[in-house]
């Protein structure tokens, strides 16, 4: 079986979360439960405007942890290391941005619980400093304590069971960041702490009633066993420094750099079950995987011309494999690349020179970057196109961050796209409505899928109800587009997105965890602002699904389908006055059987309240 490289957005040792004009830090939350969100934003005209300072984690938003596994793949999300050192974005977002606040909040904290037992909070503390100084300290705790069914296979149909188990989780994260900025530059620091622990409940109900028929083997439905005995530990300390310029002068000297350092700790704990006529049938084993993670880049560049500029990229990262404490995979970028942008044409020319190294191999890889776009009508719409390639670097924390419930033994390697073609058209009108129409090309080069083992008889090579990974070439035709809108009192948007897919051997219907049609949209409403009311919605199509027994199947096994469903969440606040909000939040409203790759159940309805406080 082929296997290969992961295709990600290049991400940062350290995720900082928005905060008033700042990042802070978000630990890459290594659980689908639990995930933190890495793009959170303050939106700091408190009043009606501030609806939410985080998205909640699985439990409490399902559409955030949902997403924690991009199923879309998007080209955008894979070319953004830093501040868009490498990536040229030839026209303007199609969000409509809105206008920076003046007064910043010192201390936001947002807390609440999902019924029953899902008590979550974060908290932000920003002082206000001299001219160009900011600090923030963010931290925030999600816990989960209730019980969720297992699936059940029936028809090659994967559905959720009607037996509950435990299902603990947690976690708990803590960042600080410091920047100081002038009138041409900025630099800054930030370190942080995670700590995530995870149960792998996500049992097929055919196998648990084996399970009860071995006897003295315990119940792995309790509480006390998954935590103990079932379940998985990440923890990861790390920080950056940077510095760059912010210098707008066309004859002045670009750069922009970063370095970033972090270490991880993997654990989990199975029962793994041997073959029923060995003595013991089970054991408790225990993996580890300590990981150590090193990203760095550098970006110079100058301009010979009001039009002309010339940039110059290095990136660099590298960690080491379980075997090894030494770093013995790395990826080095170069890339270089040529801006215009004179009248209605805006155009990116360049190429990157990649070169990696694989546990004692090595090799590399040169694609072309490229990116054009009109204007066809003055300030308001644009077409575009680009063609670009990547080599995504992949390691272990980054996978968890994917799919909590790996476990530390699964094969890590990179995944390369060869061809990433896109074009569109994009646009606004009167700065309410914006839009973006496009259709892509994509070739991956091992595309990433994860498996899950549910078998009994396979379970000591690999670890039950965890997941592994396959590796296999894909390309993929698409089609998307989305539009938004923003009112005085209003703001939504809906985007969906269709791909068609065809593996290394020419099949169509082989793109495992990964859905051909999505649907997802979002608005919120204020009135007179102090009463804001907010829905996210997303439609999903059924996915095929990848069981670690169709790997060991002569020929071409039967596929296995995760249903199609649709999420709908609702919140209501309630702005008492400027400090104080009061909501209330409920969740996967349809109740919609919806389940994560192949056997971890989501919950369905629930709901809670909380409190945000501003200061």
């Amino acid at each position: 079986m082929k296997r290969k490289n992961l295709t990600y957005n290049k991400m940062r040792v350290i995720y900082f979360l928005l905060i008033a004009t700042a990042v802070t830090l978000s630990s890459a939350a290594l659980s689908a439960q639990q995930k933190i969100d890495p793009t959170l934003e303050v939106k700091r005209d408190f009043d009606a405007k501030l609806m939410e300072i985080t998205k909640g984690k699985l439990y409490s938003s399902f559409a955030d942890s949902l997403g924690i596994f991009n199923l879309s793949f998007k080209y955008t999300i894979f070319d953004k290391p830093i501040k868009d050192l490498y990536e040229f974005t030839p026209l303007p977002s199609a969000t409509i941005e809105r206008s920076p606040s003046l007064v910043q909040p010192v201390f936001y904290l947002k807390a609440g619980s999902n019924f029953p037992l899902n008590p979550y909070g974060n908290f932000y503390l920003q002082p206000r400093l001299g001219k160009g100084l900011s600090l923030i300290v963010n931290g925030g705790h999600n816990s989960f304590m209730d019980k969720l069914p297992g699936v059940i296979i029936s028809d090659n149909r994967v559905s959720r069971g009607s037996d509950r188990g435990a299902a603990p989780s947690t976690a708990s994260d803590l960042g600080i960041r410091f920047k100081y900025s002038w009138e041409k530059g900025e630099i800054g620091a930030d370190a942080g702490v995670g700590s995530y622990r995870n149960s792998y409940y996500g049992i097929n109900e055919t196998t648990l009633s084996l399970l009860s028929q071995i006897s003295p083997y315990p119940n792995p439905r309790r509480p006390g066993f998954m935590k103990d005995s079932l379940s998985g530990f990440f923890s990861k300390t790390g920080g950056t420094l940077y510095a760059r310029s912010i210098n707008e002068s066309a004859k002045s000297l670009y750069y922009d750099f970063d370095i970033a350092y972090s270490q991880s700790n993997a654990k989990a704990k199975f029962y793994e079950i041997g073959d029923f006529h060995t003595t013991p049938l089970y054991d408790l084993t225990d993996y580890q995987f300590n990981e150590k993670y090193i990203n760095t880049g550098l970006v110079l560049g100058g301009s010979f011309s009001s039009f002309n500029k010339i940039r110059a990229g290095v990136r660099f990262e590298a960690s080491n494999t379980k075997s090894s404490d030494s770093v013995n995979r790395s990826n080095l970028e170069i890339h270089p690349k040529y801006l215009f942008n004179k009248g209605r044409w805006r155009v990116d020319l360049g190429f990157k020179y990649n070169l990696w190294r694989e546990s004692g191999t090595n090799g590399y890889n040169i694609y072309f970057s490229g990116s054009a776009s009109f204007e066809l009508v003055k300030d308001n719409i644009w077409l575009y196109g680009l063609l670009d390639g990547k080599n995504n670097f992949m390691n272990y924390h980054k996978m968890a961050a994917l799919n909590p419930w790996i476990h530390p033994n699964i094969e890590i390697m990179n995944i390369e796209q060869p061809v990433i073609a896109r074009a569109g058209i994009k646009g606004k009108f009167r700065d309410r409505v914006s839009f973006n129409l496009y259709g892509g090309y994509y070739e991956f080069r091992n595309q990433i899928h994860f498996y899950t083992n549910s078998s009994l008889s396979l379970s000591a090579p690999n670890p039950a109800n965890s997941f592994g990974a396959i590796y296999r070439d894909e390309k993929r035709v698409g089609m998307g587009g989305e539009i938004l809108l923003k009112l005085e009192n209003f703001e939504g948007g809906i985007n969906a997105d269709f791909y068609g897919f065809r593996d290394e051997n020419n099949m169509t219907n082989r793109h495992y965890n990964y859905s051909p049609f999505e649907l997802k949209g979002h608005a919120r409403y204020s009135w007179r602002e102090r009463v804001v009311i907010g829905a996210d919605w997303h439609y999903r199509q059924k996915s095929p699904a990848l069981f670690i027994e169709d790997l060991y199947i002569g020929g071409v096994p039967q596929i296995k389908y995760i249903p199609s469903y649709t999420l709908i969440n609702l919140e209501v606040s309630y702005i008492y006055d400027r400090k104080f909000t009061l909501f209330l939040k409920l969740n996967n409203i349809l109740n919609s059987d919806i389940i994560y790759l192949a056997n971890y159940p989501m919950p369905g309805f629930n709901g809670g309240v909380g409190i945000a406080i501003k200061l």
